[in-house]
């Protein structure tokens, strides 16, 4: 809102709040007018900020939040407040906030002003003094809520000798957002600065020590860490401490990378746990991997394919290996001939950072053209890249022909385009003015500008896969290999339903010899509708690879995968000493001969050890960087570095040991299922509730039909029947437990709308992982759900999957609704019972 304050002249001179007086207006923003302002008592020499905003444009409650702000004063990067009151100028109601004079200019100021003296670690400075303060502000309980570049403040100081200004941030929460568009935090707000000043930097002429540290804060201190809200992703998430550090051990890669390439060595076995932290280190992503991947064979068929699997499991990591720029910086493709596939990998992040504001169910028409148009010209680029890669590092010739036709396209589609000078190479133009075309989107999206209302200028749907077949067939080397664009994270939330209504309506469409892959967290985080509202049909417009389903049942795959993996790691770590070369030697056999004789050690309440290699694998539900950190702590455990490289640590690691790093990491992951937003504490209610539930049938009762009558052993949840969130068949049932055992009444809507959220934020977060090719005990086939095996030792199970904890569907959305009422036995009944025979006592007809 922008401030309606007059500048008459019987402000000037105004007394507020007893002791300052007001000199002069020195600044207006978004909600108020900022004076200068000193103090009447002739002893005290002080100037102060005095700010009027008026009190309609504020959130409701600024009183508060300028009180908490006062808990900041101490903090040497932050505006101190003097004093508050509320005020009345010429019948208008004002906020009146007088504050340390910061003798200085705004972040805006300056980037309107000096926008090209922005540099690499100007952004660092500003990154690091916003995370100070987050920190200071996480440590007293408090948001800012209005992080922009109006409420950052750079000052001079006299009493330092850094030539780099003072970062201070001002205006805690009392206003609203500078742009309309609000992000929905502190952190989505910081990302969005470091983005909007990186905007700012003339790539060309960078060294490669900032070119490094630029691909860093965008790809991963932004795209990665900053914009994270899951907690189970690592203990990062919204730590400013360990994002700060995050910061600074990216400048000593960077110096490193400026030396050359690396080396293909690890300092440790546990370095790079995951594949964003690789950065474009080929011969890492390439070396570090496993062919052995169950399902990587599926992703390389000619056909739209979606990609799920547990987080951690390496889908990331999958893609990365199948792009062309991989293949070629490692060695894969020395001639056309080792071409199979033209593949282009995507990351959504660049998505997210661009229209994180978009409207998350219906959004306007501008901003779908605009969003198609963004996705398009971003895969169009790095497609191009790839092919000027293949010209230069095969020594193969783009004709004048296809450069022209190229050209053609591109001139309709992008209104910016004009030939370059001859003699230039117009492929890197090309490239140059695509990126110069994503930059411009962003700035109109980010500062609310216009210029793309000419909607015949922008990329349509089919633009993307014509413009590359047209390229691809006009070059007699690559005529008729398939192209693939692989789209990392396709994932709800941060990828809205709306931006995939809206994408899908490209990416699954059957196109001639062009197949999108495409990774999501899980089957729940992909949004299977177009724009038009219709149902994309699996099998259809594409198929769907789970990477979960390849890891459920097969231990010969899980044995060897991870054998691989922590194999390559050890053999690849500099100085580790060759003893400690065989993961299955540095871990030893597991304790027990059997699953059911572990069974029947936890029933007979003896000493329970979870070691072993077997056990690793038993435990491993693809969730391969989880395993890595596992093992880590085993490592950690029983020698320091010198100890490994020296020969030192004992190994089988003992039993007991290994036993208490398991558990411990159990209880770590549980504990991070309830830090999740929103429903962490229901989430793991239900994993607690089920896990007590398993544990109670292996105590208490024997497997069916075995010889040798072995405990119950299940891990696994099994619907008898199948089902769907509205069914009227079952959701009376539950309507009725509800209001039977709770204080809520719940009308059925609420009841399906609640539930399958909390079922797919199970799936999606790895709680549980789903198996589609369960059979009910009645002949259907229905979905099954396995407790994520990492959390087996906590509650006390077997990795045996020769029984199930079966559940009515009633039941089981009971359980997803109320896991603190959950009790099975009221549920037991013969098939054609009904739960309402228990409840005929409550009101079925409540106001």
């Amino acid at each position: 809102m922008t401030s309606k304050i007059s500048d008459k002249s019987e402000i000037i001179g105004k007394v507020f709040l007893e002791n300052w007086r007001v000199k002069e207006r020195i600044d207006s923003g978004n909600n108020g007018v900022v004076y200068r302002a000193s103090h009447i008592a002739d002893e005290v020499d002080m100037d102060a900020a005095c700010k009027l905003s008026p009190i309609s444009g504020l959130r409701e409650g600024w009183e508060e939040e300028v009180q908490k702000a006062t808990m900041m004063d101490s903090h040497p990067r932050v505006v101190s407040i003097k004093d508050y009151t509320k005020v009345t100028i010429e019948s208008d109601e004002y906020a009146c906030v007088i504050s340390e004079f910061v003798d200085g200019q705004s972040l805006q100021e300056y980037l309107n002003e000096k926008s090209d003296q922005i540099t690499v670690s100007f952004v660092c400075s500003v990154a690091e003094a916003i995370l100070d303060v987050l920190h200071g502000m996480e440590q007293r309980g408090i948001n800012h809520n209005d992080l922009h570049p109006g409420n950052i403040l750079l000052s001079k100081s006299d009493i330092t000798l850094s030539d780099e200004p003072q970062v201070k941030i001002t205006d805690f929460g009392i206003g609203n957002s500078y742009n309309s568009m609000e992000p929905k935090n502190d952190y989505a707000q910081l990302g969005d600065l470091v983005l909007n000043l990186l905007s700012t930097i003339d790539k060309s002429g960078l060294d490669t020590f900032d070119e490094y540290r630029i691909d860093f804060l965008i790809d991963e201190f932004v795209g990665k860490y900053i914009i994270e809200e899951d907690p189970i992703k690592g203990d990062y998430v919204q730590s400013p401490e360990k994002l700060l550090a995050k910061l600074r051990e990216n400048q000593a890669k960077a110096r490193e990378r400026m030396s050359g390439s690396p080396e293909v060595k690890l300092k440790s076995p546990f370095d790079y746990l995951s594949c964003e932290q690789m950065g474009d280190s080929f011969e890492l992503i390439e070396r570090l991997y496993s062919r052995d991947f169950p399902g990587y064979g599926q992703l390389h068929t000619s056909t739209n394919t979606i990609v799920t699997g547990p987080r951690g499991c390496g889908k990331t990591t999958i893609l990365m290996n199948m792009d062309l720029e991989t293949k070629l910086e490692t060695g894969q493709i020395s001639s056309a001939e080792d071409i199979d596939y033209l593949a282009t990998f995507y990351p959504c992040r660049d998505l997210y950072f661009a229209f994180h504001y978009m409207d998350d169910e219906n959004p306007s028409q501008r901003n779908q053209d605009l969003l198609i148009h963004y996705f398009s010209v971003s895969m169009l680029k790095k497609f191009i890249y790839r092919i000027r890669m293949l010209r230069d590092e095969l020594g193969r010739k783009v004709s004048d022909e296809s450069v022209s036709l190229l050209e053609d396209r591109l001139s309709r589609a992008v209104r910016e385009y004009s030939s370059p000078p001859a003699g230039t190479d117009v492929l890197e133009h090309i490239t140059s003015v695509l990126d110069k075309e994503k930059s411009r989107i962003n700035n109109t999206l980010r500062r609310g500008g216009s210029g793309f209302n000419d909607s015949a200028r922008l990329m349509g749907i089919d633009s993307l896969p014509k413009i590359c077949r047209e390229l691809q067939n006009s070059i007699s080397w690559l005529e008729g290999k398939p192209i693939f664009f692989l789209v990392d994270d396709y994932s709800l939330p941060k990828i809205t339903k709306g931006m995939q209504k809206t994408l899908n309506d490209l990416a699954l469409e059957r196109w001639d010899q062009i197949y999108f892959k495409i990774s999501t967290e899980s089957i729940a985080s992909f949004h299977p509708y177009d724009r038009s509202g219709k149902l994309l049909e699996e099998s259809r417009e594409y198929e769907v690879v789970d990477l979960a389903s390849h890891f459920i049942s097969n231990t010969d795959k899980r044995d060897k995968f991870l054998k691989d993996v922590l194999d390559t790691r050890l053999e690849t770590t500099s100085g580790m000493n060759t003893m400690y070369d065989d993961i299955h030697d540095i871990l030893g056999f597991r304790p027990y001969d059997s699953y059911n004789d572990l069974a029947r050690q936890i029933r007979s309440d003896s000493e329970v050890n979870y070691a072993g290699f077997e056990t690793l694998r038993d435990i491993f539900s693809g969730d391969i960087s989880e395993m890595l950190r596992l093992v880590r702590g085993m490592f950690n455990e029983v020698g320091q570095k010198e100890d490994w490289e020296k020969g030192d640590v004992e190994i089988p690691i003992p039993a007991e040991k290994q036993d208490e790093i398991i558990k411990r990491y159990g209880g770590s992951f549980m504990n991070k299922i309830e830090s999740i937003p929103e429903n962490g504490e229901r989430l793991r209610e239900i994993a607690e509730v089920f896990g007590k539930r398993a544990n109670y049938l292996l105590m208490n009762e024997n497997s069916k039909n075995q010889s040798g009558n072995p405990p119950f052993q299940g891990f696994r949840i099994e619907i008898r029947d199948s089902f769907s969130f509205d069914s009227d068949e079952y959701l009376p049932e539950v309507l009725t437990a509800l209001r039977r055992d709770t204080s809520k009444r719940p009308e059925k809507e609420e009841i399906t709308e609640e539930a399958e959220s909390i079922y797919n934020h199970l799936l999606q977060y790895g709680i549980f992982l789903l198996d589609t090719r369960g059979k009910s005990i009645r002949g259907g086939a229905v979905p099954r759900l396995y407790l994520r095996r990492l959390l087996l030792p906590k509650f006390n199970l077997t990795p045996s999957q020769r029984d199930n904890v079966s559940m009515e569907p009633a039941e089981f959305i009971y359980l997803l609704m109320n896991p603190d009422g959950y009790n099975a036995s009221e549920f037991e009944r013969s098939e054609n019972e009904s739960l309402s025979k228990y409840l005929d006592d409550i009101d079925e007809n409540p106001e």
